[in-house]
């Protein structure tokens, strides 16, 4: 019988305040018998149809993972949720992050695909793990918005990348969509986790991207050890 370490989570989700609705999903999976727990975010296309559909479809494939090996199953699980989206025939598309962590060894896997990232706070630095699926040619404000990779636009996904690491006392990871972290730098992230306490992280950095001009939908999870 494996012996779990105890997480501590928090999640936020808000409605950007020019939107229609809210095209942003997430899900928690930490059942007490599961040796893995499983964290994800989605943000649907804006532009396109139905955005919050595409989301949820992401992160209902993603849950229903069974997990003997993290790594095989993120990207088997990313190949579905594209086949999922792109078989309805809609101009549907989505971005995701999503972070394995092994209870037990408290190693950690992530994927990212689109501009959804995983942040890893650790040593009072915080740092970017996934690398966003943006033209690497360009840096302009024309192209910043445009994605070279997400969820649902094509038959077949590429370049998936799979990130790795650990996770231990004083550390955490961040999940967030582009609402949040389009408008805060990496210093701006890492000074909200020095300065304020677990329970008050989420809403902190919503506030300040609120107050840089956000209105699109924010998501976001936040993960640590449990005392």
């Amino acid at each position: 019988m494996f012996k779990p370490h105890r997480l501590w989570f928090n999640s936020i989700s808000l409605q950007g305040i020019e939107r229609n609705n809210n095209e942003d999903y997430l899900f928690i999976r930490n059942h007490s018998k599961e040796k893995f727990a499983i964290f994800g975010v989605s943000d649907g296309m804006g532009g396109l149809e139905d955005g919050e559909v595409a989301s949820r479809i992401v992160c209902n494939s993603f849950d229903k993972a069974v997990i003997n090996n993290a790594k095989h199953e993120l990207n088997e699980r990313a190949i579905l949720a594209n086949s999922a989206i792109f078989s309805e025939q809609t101009k549907r598309g989505a971005t995701a992050a999503i972070a394995i962590i092994d209870k037990e060894t408290l190693k950690f896997y992530g994927i990212s695909i689109g501009d959804s990232r995983i942040y890893k706070y650790s040593n009072l630095k915080t740092t970017q793990l996934t690398i966003d699926d943006i033209p690497r040619y360009n840096n302009s404000d024309k192209m910043r918005n445009y994605l070279t990779e997400a969820l649902g636009l094509r038959y077949q996904i590429h370049n998936l990348k799979i990130i790795s690491g650990h996770i231990s006392k004083n550390e955490s990871l961040l999940l967030t969509t582009d609402g949040i972290h389009s408008f805060l730098t990496e210093q701006d992230i890492q000074e909200s986790m020095q300065l304020f306490s677990k329970t008050q992280i989420l809403a902190e950095l919503t506030e300040q991207a609120l107050n840089r001009g956000s209105n699109d939908d924010m998501t976001a999870i936040f993960v640590t050890l449990g005392n």
